[in-house]
């Protein structure tokens, strides 16, 4: 195993340098990067901004759970009553919607409460 890795230090120098260059020629430079991403952002809110009133409007003091409001990223955590998020990721894929699995956030995918969901929105 020395031998092998002695002699893959020689054979990996440093990063992929053909997708570092396909990045460079994509971008440009710093500024094109933020634009683009800028892009991104212009798409995401309005998809953001329609999943925090949902909540707001439909779940805001029930106490049926919690939820962050990210300020950047493209995830909303939510925080279910205990032995709810499985139910919830089931409801919501037989509703059509796709959600990470319940519990994805934590070690091995097991939540022990079974209250967390993390869903992306796109």
């Amino acid at each position: 195993m020395e031998d092998f890795v002695s002699y893959l230090k020689r054979q990996t120098i440093g990063h992929d340098k053909v997708n570092q260059l396909r990045h460079v020629r994509f971008f440009g430079d710093i500024h094109g990067m933020v634009e683009h991403m800028r892009k991104h952002a212009d798409i995401i809110r309005p998809k953001f901004e329609a999943v925090e009133a949902t909540l707001e409007r439909d779940l805001s003091g029930l106490e049926a759970g919690t939820w962050t409001c990210p300020l950047g990223g493209y995830f909303i955590m939510f925080d279910s009553l205990p032995g709810c998020a499985k139910d919830i990721v089931a409801l919501a894929k037989k509703a059509g919607v796709t959600m990470t699995p319940a519990g994805a956030t934590w070690p091995y995918g097991k939540d022990p409460n079974d209250s967390n969901e993390k869903q992306a929105v796109a």
